[in-house]
């Protein structure tokens, strides 16, 4: 998934990478070693990024939903969002109903928030099978 960008201190966030579980900001310009600074979050690639990958679960679900077909992978670019699902072809009626039943599901204004599910839960598994 692409990271987020924005600024440090005034200075442009070109890059961010997580190392360790620690997040390592590049930034285009130098900061002052120990500096507090204000981070400034460019929110509307935020909330972009945040639309394709809700929009990418929502087309996972109802892909396995509809016609059984998992999602083998997926990719959130700049510009475009691919998801590979597990079938050599997806039908133009299927393109249809899965396109009718996401933009239906979006309509209907489901609340969507974050949840941490315990890797060796019950959940999970299920999720893996």
């Amino acid at each position: 998934q692409p990271c987020d960008i924005g600024s440090a201190g005034g200075i442009a966030v070109v890059r961010v990478v997580n190392e360790g579980g620690e997040a390592l900001h590049y930034v285009s310009g130098p900061l002052e070693v120990g500096s507090e600074v204000n981070i400034v979050v460019n929110w509307e690639r935020r909330q972009d990024l945040m639309h394709q990958h809700s929009a990418q679960h929502l087309i996972t679900a109802l892909a396995i939903e509809l016609f059984g077909y998992e999602t083998l992978s997926w990719d959130l670019g700049q510009e475009v969002t691919t998801i590979d699902l597990s079938t050599e072809e997806l039908a133009a009626e299927e393109f249809v109903c899965l396109e009718d039943r996401v933009n239906s599901a979006i309509v209907t204004g489901h609340a969507v928030s974050p949840r941490w599910i315990s890797r060796d839960s019950e959940e999970m598994a299920m999720l893996k099978s």
